[in-house]
C-alpha cells in the first residue's frame, strides 16, 4: 500500500491524545474505568443500554466467570407471543435508516449498501441479542424512537437461536469469552485496548462466527468506509453513557450536518442532527476516540477489505 498523508482524524487523535487517556470509557458493554487495571475490572455487571431502559445485563463477572445459568434464562423470557406478532412485519424489511438530507445520493447509497454487508455478515452477538429481547418486547416504540431497529432485533435473535438452540445467552457469552476476547496470551480484552496484532487476530474470528458486538462492527465500517469507499473523514467513538461503539462522518458535501453510521444498533446513515445527538447521548463529555482502531486502519486495514 503506498505512503499517503496522515488523515484527518489521526491528527484529530494526536491533539486528544492526553484528555482520552484518563477519560472512563465502555466497550462492548464491557464497564471500566482507564486509571484502574484492566484486569481486575474487566468485565463489571451494568446496564447495556440505558436509552431504552433495558433490564438485561452484561454477561460476564469481575472475575470473568460464566454468569449463573437461571440469571441467563431469566433475561431470555421475553414473551413469545410478542415476538411472533413483529415477525411478519419486520422480518423483511430494510435496515431502518433516515436518508441524510442533502447529502450526495451516490455516496449515500454506497456507505447505506456498506452497512447493509456488514449487518448481513455479522448476526451473532451477545449484546445485540441481550438488547434485542428488550427491543422485541416494545414493538409499539417505533424505529425513530428506539436505538435498536426491530428488523435488526429480529435477526439477532433468529441467528442466535438458530446457532444456540438451548442455552442462548449462555451460549454466546461463552463464545465471547472463550474465543473472541481471548488473546493468544490467555487474557482478556476489550478491542479498544487491543494491540494491532490482537485486532487483527481478534477481526478474523469475529468474521469466521460471524460474530461481532458493536465494537467490531464499528471497526468493519470504519475499514471499509477507508479503503473501499475512500471516505476517511470519520471518527470511531466509544460511548460510555451508552455502552456503545460507532462511527461518525463528519460534516462535508455530502454530508452536511455529518451522519452516525451504525450497523450493530440497525439504525444505519443516521443525519447527525439534534434528535440523533440526543438519542446516542453523543456529547463531547460522554465519548472518546478509539486511537488504536484507526491507527490499525491506516497501517493494516488494506489487507482487510471484504470486496
Amino acid at each position: 500500500m503506498s505512503k499517503s498523508a496522515p488523515s484527518p482524524v489521526l491528527r484529530l487523535l494526536a491533539s486528544r491524545s492526553t484528555t482520552a487517556s484518563t477519560r472512563t470509557s465502555s466497550i462492548n458493554g464491557f464497564g471500566y474505568n482507564r486509571t484502574m487495571p484492566w484486569r481486575r475490572n474487566l468485565l463489571s455487571f451494568r446496564c447495556l443500554c440505558s436509552y431504552d431502559n433495558l433490564a438485561v445485563r452484561e454477561c460476564s463477572s469481575a472475575q470473568n466467570k460464566t454468569l449463573a445459568p437461571s440469571t441467563l434464562r431469566g433475561t431470555e423470557s421475553a414473551s413469545k407471543s410478542t415476538q411472533a406478532s413483529v415477525i411478519e412485519k419486520y422480518h423483511r424489511g430494510a435496515i431502518s435508516i433516515n436518508r441524510v438530507s442533502g447529502s450526495s445520493s451516490a455516496t449515500w447509497q454506497a456507505v447505506n449498501d456498506l452497512v447493509e454487508q456488514v449487518s448481513e455478515r455479522t448476526t451473532l452477538s451477545t449484546t445485540g441479542y441481550q438488547t434485542a429481547m428488550g427491543r422485541l418486547n416494545k414493538p409499539e416504540k417505533s424505529d425513530a424512537d428506539a436505538l435498536m431497529t426491530m428488523r435488526r432485533a429480529q435477526q439477532y435473535t433468529d441467528s442466535a437461536k438458530r446457532t444456540y438452540i438451548s442455552e442462548t445467552l449462555m451460549s454466546l457469552a461463552d463464545l465471547q469469552q472463550r474465543k473472541i476476547y481471548r488473546t493468544n496470551s490467555g487474557n482478556l480484552r476489550g478491542a479498544i485496548e487491543m494491540t494491532p496484532t490482537q485486532l487483527t487476530d481478534c477481526v478474523q474470528k469475529c468474521r469466521e462466527e460471524g460474530f461481532s458486538n458493536c465494537d467490531i462492527q464499528a471497526l468493519e465500517i470504519g475499514l471499509h468506509l477507508r479503503h473501499k469507499l475512500g471516505i476517511s473523514d470519520f471518527t470511531i467513538y466509544s460511548n460510555r453513557k451508552l455502552s456503545h461503539n460507532y462511527v461518525v462522518i463528519h460534516p462535508s458535501n455530502a454530508f452536511p450536518k455529518g451522519a452516525i453510521v451504525d450497523s450493530w444498533t440497525g439504525q444505519g446513515v443516521v443525519e447527525l442532527d439534534f434528535k440523533t445527538r440526543l438519542k446516542f447521548k453523543h456529547r463531547e463529555e460522554n465519548y472518546a476516540v478509539n486511537a488504536n482502531m484507526h491507527e490499525w486502519i491506516e497501517r493494516y486495514g488494506q489487507a482487510h477489505v471484504i470486496d
